[in-house]
């Protein structure tokens, strides 16, 4: 893909993505660990099943956020420059319809976990292993389209105050000690949210 050249009417200062390759990164570990644990946890066990719920609302809850930060602020504005510039917009636009398709199964996910989260019995665990195992392979394959072609495509386009635009907009509201990081974290709250994993992990009885 061939990039036109920045003209005057752009600010120089561009996006800085890293943030949210970070949120992807931790992403794919939580999703791939509740991938992993969802099959095997207790049947019968409500701490071992409340736990789960928990894990798979944080990681609904995230992808939620992320999605409604760059449906307001992601893809108008970067569809737009590409418009303008005269730049090829399919693949962008197949990006930004899978994310419908993965709103609707992490809504799935979120009935089933809470499902599960008041039953533990062995049917609603495994009904919710197939979803989450199907949203780790589709959600690890969207995240890796992001950043091969969108993110690298609104470092270009984009001013840094349009992407902290997103950012902002991602993070408003979250409260500290969260598993999936949300900006910039002091070591007391990676501290938290590492104890509060553990704890997680300790309830499931099992170490992924």
């Amino acid at each position: 893909m061939t990039f036109t050249a920045l003209d005057e009417r752009m600010p120089y200062r561009t996006a800085d993505t890293r943030e949210i390759r970070e949120v992807h990164r931790s992403l794919r570990r939580f999703s791939r660990y509740l991938a992993a644990v969802t099959p095997i946890v207790r049947c019968g066990d409500l701490d071992a099943a409340e736990a789960t719920r928990d894990l798979a609302g944080e990681v609904v809850d995230i992808v939620r956020r992320l999605h409604a930060a760059e449906q307001d602020g992601l893809w108008p504005a970067l569809l737009g420059y590409l418009f303008a510039a005269d730049v090829a917009a399919d693949e962008v636009l197949r990006v930004e319809a899978r994310t419908g398709e993965l709103d609707r199964l992490v809504r799935s996910i979120a009935d089933a976990a809470d499902r599960f989260g008041r039953s533990a019995s062995g049917h609603d665990r495994d009904a919710l292993a197939l979803l989450v195992t199907r949203f780790y392979l589709e959600l690890d394959a969207h995240l890796g389209d992001m950043e091969r072609t969108v993110l690298p495509l609104a470092e270009h386009f984009l001013t840094y105050e349009q992407w902290q635009l997103v950012v902002a907009a991602f993070a408003a509201g979250v409260e500290p000690g969260r598993l999936i990081p949300v900006g910039a974290r002091s070591r007391r709250q990676r501290f938290r949210s590492a104890r509060r994993f553990a704890c997680v992990q300790s309830k499931l009885g099992a170490e992924r």
